[in-house]
């Protein structure tokens, strides 16, 4: 019996691929035209422009109930351990694995004020607005993204103008004429290499390198974002030498040269959109353009500018980890350094300007940055990287960081900047944490720094003084109770300030800090001088009395230089106060105490300025409200960002309470 051919119908049938979607190019989705699908298309032959595909976008995950209530639980169990009760765990062996900082979506702003919990991912209009009755309300509906991104986009096409700031050209600049030469964008890259990045990591070294080797070739035609970053680079690079050495690279004066580049950079930052662009190149480059700001101007107008910064971080979302989590590896962990490093630098000029409120506050969830070294964090990576050791070149990176997050929870911070917050503040009995946390960075990473390593001697002092002086706010918060201290108590603060300034002279005076000194230079430790000077005034004889001269005159000689040409009025009423310490000595003493060097110094030059005075000025006393001459108030000019003019950067008048010195002075602000 001949065996039949198998009908078509009894062959297994291999089921047909479905064709790939082809989308319109993108030159026609912009144009919104119809495109025949071709490439390259139609209208683009005819307009004689590059035909690009468009990439659908990949679908988004559905979150599955099931994780809801896992992560539900896990919070729950979360809460237990926290107040230690005792409880049959769903998985025993994960216990003590939920990460602290990735707060689930179930946190409720209004837990026991005890340990509240807060809510750092705001909820989503858009899928409130599409959200189907009965569906899961923590599962975003697709249409709710389409329906966003494509009305935030119809509105910045509404948009016509976002040159408020820098002003309207009616001609472009080329900017192609402002960069410096080749040779000179790699001195001033190395530069920038030795001096600043080692301090902010805010730009990944071995990425921007290659860009910049392939921008330097085609100069005309850098895109808008990478070219602020360039001109920012430029910026901060001449900021971080002094004038002899910019004289001797450059053969420019460093003013004319620092001028230059922030006009350019102000033209990129133009040309980028930067007040409505959600690129991380930009607002690098807004930040470390207003870094590069001088110190002499008045920290209002630069912690306003500042603040803009902060906001369109926030609008990027680079302080949330939720919106960290969409990004790649290495663009979160980017953005997690620019986010850090913008707000320490804020919380710092807030000071300057008596701005209470900074950012650096327990309101985001912006976790900090690796310690890890630059080699180790790649663009291709599609895992997290892993912690490196002890000693890597983040590491001055993420002590500070670390040190900030841990300051920003604690009730004397908030107390000082925003007491509404102290109910959020983490439990500090008896100075037990700071002095824990004191004892584990010095343990496991202070110990394993070289001295003569410069990055390893500036991350030791620096944290040291950190860390002093959160507890010696620590100190204040409890005396403002009114409860009695005692000498102890008295001393242990004194001893907190000591090692404020102690810290400070060694950085100042090592040569290991010399491309450092422009982020050493805002850390003039003022508050701990004010509480030296006042606590030796009330207690002349005090037993760390004769130490406390000794430290004040030796970072007096480091930080004052005797050829500067005159006191500003905030130097003469900080010696004046200073002079009246010491006679408070001379009055309790049996026997008249030699005057140390700093002492001397300053009886010196107030000698000098009483002696040029006009002859109908009056002698000024200490009473910095009825001194006209000493008022802390700002008549200096706005920094130069809201102009295109190459004039000088501020005018700073008589009140300006900044700088102690001239311009020259090692001296250029007071607060730490």
């Amino acid at each position: 019996m001949s065996a039949e051919p198998p009908s078509e119908h009894s062959l297994p049938q291999s089921p047909r691929p479905k064709p790939a979607r082809v989308l319109a190019c993108v030159q026609c989705q912009q144009r919104k035209i119809k495109c025949n699908r071709k490439f390259p298309c139609y209208n683009c032959k005819q307009h004689e422009v590059q035909c690009v595909p468009a990439i659908q976008a990949r679908r988004r995950k559905r979150r599955f109930p099931e994780k809801d209530l896992l992560e539900r639980l896990r919070h729950y169990e979360h809460l237990l351990r926290q107040n230690h009760v005792k409880f049959d765990p769903l998985h025993p062996e994960a216990e003590g694995a939920v990460d602290a900082d990735e707060p689930s979506d179930h946190e409720q702003v209004d837990a026991p004020p005890t340990n509240p919990h807060i809510a750092f991912t705001a909820k989503n209009l858009w899928q409130a607005w599409t959200q189907e009755p009965g569906t899961n309300s923590h599962t975003s509906p697709p249409i709710a993204e389409v329906l966003e991104d494509s009305v935030k986009q119809a509105w910045s096409e509404t948009a016509e103008d976002d040159n408020m700031l820098l002003g309207t050209r009616k001609t472009p600049v080329d900017l192609s004429t402002f960069h410096p030469s080749t040779v000179d964008i790699f001195k001033l890259w190395q530069i920038y290499l030795d001096n600043v990045n080692p301090l902010l990591k805010v730009t990944h070294a071995p990425t921007v390198q290659v860009r910049i080797i392939e921008a330097v070739g085609n100069i005309s035609n850098i895109p808008s974002p990478f070219e602020a970053l360039l001109f920012s680079v430029y910026c901060m690079a001449v900021f971080s030498i002094e004038d002899e050495q910019c004289l001797s690279i450059f053969a420019t004066p460093k003013h004319d040269l620092l001028t230059r580049y922030q006009f350019g950079c102000q033209q990129a930052l133009t040309n980028a959109g930067f007040l409505r662009s959600a690129d991380r190149d930009t607002l690098t480059a807004l930040y470390l353009y207003l870094l590069s700001i001088p110190l002499l101007s008045d920290p209002r107008s630069v912690c306003h500018l500042l603040g803009l910064a902060i906001r369109i971080a926030q609008c990027m979302g680079i302080h949330n980890e939720s919106a960290l989590a969409k990004q790649s590896p290495f663009e979160a962990e980017m953005r997690r350094r620019l986010w850090w490093s913008l707000v320490i630098y804020d919380a710092r000029r807030s000071e300057m300007a008596d701005h209470k409120d900074s950012s650096l506050s327990p309101l985001w969830d912006c976790r900090v940055p690796l310690n890890i070294n630059d080699s180790d964090l790649r663009a291709e990576m599609k895992e997290d990287p892993t912690q490196g050791g002890n000693s890597t070149d983040s590491m001055f990176v993420f002590i500070r960081s670390m040190l900030a997050d841990f300051v920003r929870h604690t009730a004397s911070h908030l107390e000082f900047t925003n007491p509404a917050l102290k109910r959020t503040a983490k439990e500090l009995p008896n100075h037990g944490s700071l002095a824990a946390l004191q004892e584990r960075v010095e343990k496991e990473y202070l110990q394993h720094c070289k001295p003569d390593n410069p990055l390893h001697f500036v991350t030791m002092w620096m944290a040291r003084a950190y860390i002093a002086k959160a507890r010696l706010w620590d100190h204040y918060m409890s005396s403002v109770s009114g409860t009695f201290r005692s000498s102890t108590q008295l001393d242990h603060a004194l001893s907190l300030a000591l090692t404020m300034i102690e810290c400070d002279t060694a950085l100042t005076t090592s040569p290991l800090t010399r491309g450092f000194q422009w982020m050493l230079r805002p850390y003039f430790p003022f508050p701990a001088y004010m509480h030296i000077i006042q606590d030796l005034r009330r207690r002349p004889l005090c037993r760390p009395a004769s130490h406390a001269w000794e430290v004040l005159s030796s970072n007096h000689g480091a930080r004052f230089d005797p050829r500067d040409p005159g006191p500003t009025p905030l130097a003469r009423a900080l010696g004046r106060m200073v002079l009246t310490a010491w006679e408070a000595l001379e009055a309790a003493s049996t026997e008249q105490p030699l005057a140390p060097p700093m002492v001397a110094a300053i009886r010196e030059k107030e000698a000098t300025f009483t002696h040029e005075l006009p002859p109908d000025a009056t002698s000024h006393g200490l009473d910095l409200t009825s001194d006209p001459a000493l008022s802390l108030d700002f008549t200096g000019d706005t920094v130069e960002f809201l102009g295109t003019g190459f004039d000088s950067f501020a005018n700073m008048g008589p009140g300006s309470y900044m700088p102690f010195f001239d311009q020259g002075s090692s001296i250029p602000c007071y607060n730490n």
